[in-house]
């Protein structure tokens, strides 16, 4: 079935007629248009993808870099903890061993102590030789 167009103006003098959307012409263009619109949109596409695959690769050496200064830092404190925990323990050995000097020297007994240690060791001798 035809559809009537006889209501359409003819084209004036000069002016360039539309080619008729069912003919071979108008399909070719508009193919072509759309190729063109494909082959663009694909090369957008393509430098959308590089850009993403150099923000990437970016974004992997910033991280790199984070984990080396991350791991130097780390290391950093490690070293500092164990030399003072290292001081610590020097500190406490240090004060333990003066400690133990301190108790390993002779004392002085006064009178009345020289006097009880005699009672005891006499009550000791006394229990041990006699049995009870």
């Amino acid at each position: 079935m035809e559809i009537d167009r006889s209501w359409r103006q003819a084209p004036r003098t000069g002016e360039k007629k539309m080619p008729d959307k069912a003919s071979s012409e108008y399909r070719g263009e508009a193919a072509a248009a759309a190729f063109d619109r494909l082959l663009e949109a694909e090369r957008a596409a393509e430098a959308a993808v590089e850009l993403c695959r150099r923000r990437a690769a970016d974004l992997l050496t910033e991280a790199r870099e984070d984990q080396r200064t991350l791991g130097a830092e780390v290391e950093r404190r490690l070293a500092a903890w164990r030399v003072r925990l290292a001081q610590q323990a020097d500190a406490e050995v240090a004060a333990l061993d003066r400690e133990a000097a301190r108790w390993a020297e002779p004392t002085e007994l006064d009178a009345a102590t020289r006097h009880r240690v005699a009672l005891a060791t006499a009550r000791l001798a006394s229990e041990l030789i006699e049995g009870d």
